[in-house]
C-alpha cells in the first residue's frame, strides 16, 4: 500500500519545480568533448569566467593547467563522466570513491593542511596538495609536489583513513587525466 504524502510536502515541491529548483543546465556541445557527466548539471556547476578561474588560483597560489581550465570554463565542477569506473584500475580501484559527490566548484577546493581530514596525516608539503574532490577519508587531489605551484601537478588518490595515509597517483599530469577521460567517451 502506498503512503500519502503530507499535503505540505507536495505543495513545497511544486513550488520548488516550478522556481527550477530540480531542473538542471542544459548541455553544451563543448560538454560533447568534456570531462563532465551530462545527465544531470545543477545549476551550482554552470561555466565560470576565466577571470574567476583565474582568481581562485591565486587565492590557491597556484596555475591552473590548460587542459583543466578549459573543463571549467566549460562546467564549473560536477560529476565525471561515468567513463571514469573503467579508468586508471591500474592506480587504484578505489579513487572513484573521492569523486562520489563530484568534483568541486574551485571556489569550494583547498590545500590539504586546510582540510580537517589532513589533520592529523603525515604528508609532507599538504601545501601543494589542493583537494578537487573527497568523500569521507577519500580525497582526489592535484599533487604540485614534484613540480611546484607553477608546474602541471599529478592527479592522486589519497585515503586518509589508512595509517600510513595511502597517496597513489591516478596520472602523472592532470593533461593525462583529463585526456584519458575525454577520450573513452
Amino acid at each position: 500500500m502506498l503512503e500519502k504524502q503530507p499535503l505540505m510536502d507536495i505543495r513545497k515541491r511544486v513550488d520548488e519545480y516550478r522556481q527550477a529548483k530540480h531542473q538542471g543546465l542544459i548541455p553544451t556541445p563543448e560538454h560533447e568533448n568534456s570531462i563532465w557527466n551530462t545527465d544531470f548539471i545543477p545549476e551550482r556547476y554552470a561555466s565560470i569566467e576565466k577571470a574567476l578561474i583565474e582568481l581562485q588560483a591565486r587565492r590557491l597560489g597556484i596555475t591552473i593547467p590548460h587542459a583543466l581550465m578549459e573543463q571549467l570554463l566549460i562546467q564549473n565542477g560536477g560529476e565525471l563522466d561515468e567513463c571514469v569506473q573503467d579508468l586508471f584500475n591500474n592506480a587504484t580501484t578505489n579513487w572513484t570513491n573521492a569523486t562520489v559527490d563530484g568534483i568541486e566548484t574551485i571556489d569550494s577546493w583547498e590545500h590539504g593542511e586546510e582540510s580537517d581530514w589532513f589533520r592529523s596525516v603525515n604528508i609532507l608539503d599538504k601545501k601543494l596538495l589542493i583537494i578537487i574532490a573527497s568523500h569521507s577519508e577519500s580525497q582526489l587531489c592535484l599533487d604540485y609536489r614534484k613540480v611546484g605551484p607553477g608546474g602541471v601537478p599529478s592527479v592522486v588518490y589519497i585515503d586518509v583513513s589508512m595509517t600510513p595515509a595511502e597517496v597513489l597517483i591516478i596520472t602523472d599530469s592532470v593533461d593525462d587525466f583529463i585526456g584519458s577521460i575525454v577520450a573513452a567517451r
